[in-house]
């Protein structure tokens, strides 16, 4: 029964995190082809994932699977590798090989650092819910 709920729960958050992602896309114009959409998207995944697995099951109790569902779910369809993968191609594709090398060090080196980031201020987080 647990392992139906965390399927349920990444099924659900996934259709969030999907259809967040999607209006995004629509609402950011991306000049000279490069995918500004793409790259803020994984980068703010990359903080808030840090927060959603440390900060968030232990301030609210969730359960194992709806932690799961936001962190697989919510996160794992709002930031996707293959969208990624897709915009590097086109950015060669279509000569672009300046903005492809920018693409690939912002993405690589900034998902790093919002990840280390996202888990410092977690950590904080955490910190002053131990004080209240």
């Amino acid at each position: 029964m647990i392992t139906i709920k965390r399927y349920i729960n990444v099924f659900l958050f996934g259709i969030i995190g999907g259809g967040a992602r999607y209006l995004i896309e629509l609402l950011v114009i991306s000049p000279n082809g490069f995918p500004y959409s793409t790259l803020g998207i994984n980068l703010v995944g990359c903080f808030l994932f840090s927060i959603l697995i440390d900060y968030i099951p232990a301030r609210f109790s969730l359960s194992n699977a709806t932690a799961t569902g936001m962190s697989a779910g919510l996160i794992g369809s709002f930031t996707t590798f293959s969208t990624f993968n897709l915009d590097a191609v086109k950015l060669v594709v279509h000569h672009q090989i300046t903005f492809f090398i920018i693409y690939l060090f912002c993405t690589i080196f900034g998902s790093l650092l919002m990840n280390w980031t996202g888990q410092r201020f977690s950590q904080k987080l955490r910190r002053q819910m131990e004080v209240w």
